[in-house]
């Protein structure tokens, strides 16, 4: 009989995608197995498609917190009772809060498996679990962590050549990012740099100035292109952005994540701070510049051998705060810092392209 496993990472962007290899792992290890993602319904469309799991099943716990009326607890409820009716074999739990501790408890899986209490998000989140494992180096790679996950369970854990991220691209996504690339034109000479200014965190964002000034050494020093993604909230941002450079620049429309991932797939570098698309767009394969701050480098980078991270240390340095009054790690970043590692990033991929 095949055995059933329940990977609880329910968000977000970042969070889901280093935590891909766990499902590619066990796969690989144990073909049979049937594999089931429990996720935020806003993330779902991230794992649509991907051959290595079998079954999505979606909660809305952020939705309950924002509005608590019966039709948000009555969906909740109904996600809590199928996730009982499941009977997993195994929950693995790399999200490491209450809550998901306490939906891998519910879901009545035998063996639920998650990090020492130490090394949780909330240290309560241990009292769910039943097995328990940390990483070799705790300064390791998240990626790493959350396959620390799969030693209680004698799963081998893949070499980073084996490491996979499965984004897949259907039709409409597909023919949305073409005909808005041959409309405008993208596909023509010059490499296109993608930039998302925005971040889920106010301290995680550089300045909009710096931004314009980057993206028109970009043109300049590349003869290419600029194209700015956004989520929500973000469009008067990007249209600031775009307002103070010299240069043309060209700005996506509204898009689905999925719709990100087919816009940010056609591009050939990748400009952000510490933010879901930079994620995706370092597994992508694209030649990726991120500008971090109150993260820890090390910990949260984009995955990939093609990214460079600049980041400034400081004593207050891996705070994890989504507030601040200074922001000092990202203003230290400057403009000579980034338009460097451009001009570096272009020269290493245009010598490839020569050779």
């Amino acid at each position: 009989m095949k055995k059933r496993f329940l990977i609880i990472r329910l968000g977000a962007i970042g969070d889901i995608i280093h935590s891909l290899p766990i499902a590619s792992a066990i796969k690989d290890f144990m073909p049979s197995a049937e594999i089931v993602w429990l996720v935020e319904s806003i993330y779902a469309e991230i794992l649509q498609g991907n051959p290595d799991i079998d079954q999505i099943l979606t909660v809305d716990s952020k939705l309950l917190r924002k509005k608590i009326n019966l039709n948000a607890i009555s969906e909740f409820l109904c996600s809590l009772k199928e996730l009982k009716s499941l009977s997993p074999d195994v929950a693995i739990d790399p999200q490491g809060l209450i809550k998901s501790g306490f939906l891998s408890f519910l879901s009545g899986a035998k063996t639920r498996v998650g990090f020492e209490q130490n090394l949780c998000r909330e240290r309560a989140n241990a009292l769910f679990s039943n097995e328990y494992a940390a990483p070799s180096d705790l300064k390791s790679h998240v990626i790493k962590k959350n396959l620390s996950l799969l030693k209680p369970l004698k799963i081998p854990i893949p070499e980073y050549k084996d490491f996979r991220f499965p984004l897949i691209e259907n039709r409409e996504e597909f023919e949305k990012a073409e005909s808005f690339f041959i409309e405008n034109n993208l596909k023509s000479n010059g490499p296109i740099l993608i930039v998302h200014p925005g971040g889920g965190w106010i301290t995680k964002q550089w300045d909009p100035i710096r931004f314009a000034k980057v993206a028109d050494f970009w043109v300049n020093l590349t003869k290419g292109k600029i194209l700015f993604s956004w989520g929500p909230g973000e469009k008067e941002l990007v249209e600031k952005i775009s307002n103070l450079m010299k240069e043309d620049a060209f700005i996506s429309p509204l898009c689905s994540i999925r719709e990100i991932i087919s816009f940010i797939r056609r591009g050939d570098f990748f400009l952000g701070g510490d933010t879901g698309p930079s994620h995706l767009a370092a597994v992508l394969g694209l030649n990726c510049i991120t500008l971090m701050g109150p993260t820890d480098p090390e910990r949260n980078r984009p995955w990939g051998d093609k990214n460079m991270v600049l980041y400034h240390s400081l004593a207050c340095s891996e705070c994890y705060l989504r507030k601040c009054d200074f922001i000092e790690c990202m203003s230290l970043i400057s403009v000579k810092e980034v338009e460097n590692a451009l001009e570096k990033s272009w020269a290493r991929e245009h010598r490839s392209i020569l050779l």
